[in-house]
């Protein structure tokens, strides 16, 4: 793959961040086609509502049928039916007044206004139905396509090919880039309840967090007013040593030398992650936190105004 001059100056002084996100944001901003590359392949990508002509002759002429990836709600807006029960991909459609171009038909797929009765079928322009929570539910390329327009900024529909003839200096993106970016600029734990908590090393907050995306619920331990010098702690469910002090594990010694910790520096929050395991994987094996115990933790920590 040849990177495009922008990112491969980013990439040549060792810090690519997230330029890859941003310079392909604004590139699709812009009308132009970009690259998204994940594990099952690479494709295409074009803001359906600024294709035109040429966009997607250049599309076809890289890959294979134009289709095009919009959130589920506007399929059911449309009244689009799957190709079969249960698939993602729904019947071809064409704009009644602009033919068979699939430009036009792209164009209207991504107006907000358009109506059922806007489209005929069979038509050249196959729609793709994409997760409500883009690639935090779904890393496929179709998902990746239209959390890509919605950090562009226009609307949540791109037009699409799976790659199978080299393009050469695009702006480009990874799968795992647009994840980390969400997970870093999105909010994606909601404060759900608030209660006093008199412990025996002093009063704390226990505030109730709900994860957006896998669902768990997690609590933060609040003493005192969180600012600089706030002493931050974070635990992993631990079942075992947690509620029945096992004593293969030092995990219920962990949860307390940190509540002392915080309750004699006078402020602090100790974050506690529920695991993803049922309650008899739990116990009968040592904790083991996943990919999300980090995630979880800092969005609740931003939440709160502090970093870990």
């Amino acid at each position: 793959m040849t990177l495009s001059p922008a990112r491969e100056a980013v990439a040549a002084d060792g810090d690519t961040g997230f330029s890859g996100v941003a310079e392909a944001a604004a590139a699709l901003a812009r009308g132009e086609v970009v690259l998204i590359a994940g594990e099952a392949g690479t494709a295409l990508v074009a803001a359906a509502g600024l294709v035109t002509g040429a966009t997607v002759r250049y599309l076809a002429a890289h890959g294979g049928p134009v289709g095009c990836a919009l959130p589920g709600a506007w399929l059911g807006r449309l009244r689009i039916p799957a190709m079969v029960a249960g698939s993602d991909v729904h019947v071809g459609v064409a704009h009644r007044s602009g033919g068979a171009a699939p430009a036009r038909t792209l164009r209207a797929l991504a107006d907000p206004g358009a109506q059922r009765e806007d489209f005929r079928v069979p038509g050249p322009v196959f729609p793709t139905r994409t997760r409500e929570l883009g690639v935090l539910e779904n890393p496929g390329l179709a998902d990746a396509a239209v959390d890509l327009a919605r950090i562009a900024g226009v609307e949540p529909v791109a037009a699409f090919v799976e790659l199978d003839v080299a393009a050469e200096g695009l702006p480009w993106v990874t799968v795992s880039e647009l994840i980390a970016y969400r997970h870093a600029h999105e909010r994606l734990v909601e404060r759900a309840a608030v209660a006093r908590l008199p412990l025996p090393h002093g009063g704390f907050r226990a505030l109730g967090y709900r994860d957006l995306v896998a669902g768990g619920e997690h609590v933060a331990l609040v003493h005192g007013e969180l600012g600089r010098g706030a002493v931050v702690r974070v635990h992993v469910e631990c079942p075992a040593g947690d509620a029945f002090g096992a004593r293969h594990c030092g995990c219920a010694r962990a949860v307390h030398d940190s509540l002392a910790a915080i309750a004699a520096a006078g402020s602090g929050v100790l974050v506690y992650v529920r695991g993803r395991r049922t309650l008899w994987a739990a116990l009968t094996a040592h904790r083991i936190p996943d990919g999300s115990t980090d995630r979880v933790a800092d969005q609740i920590l931003r939440d709160l105004g502090v970093r870990g």
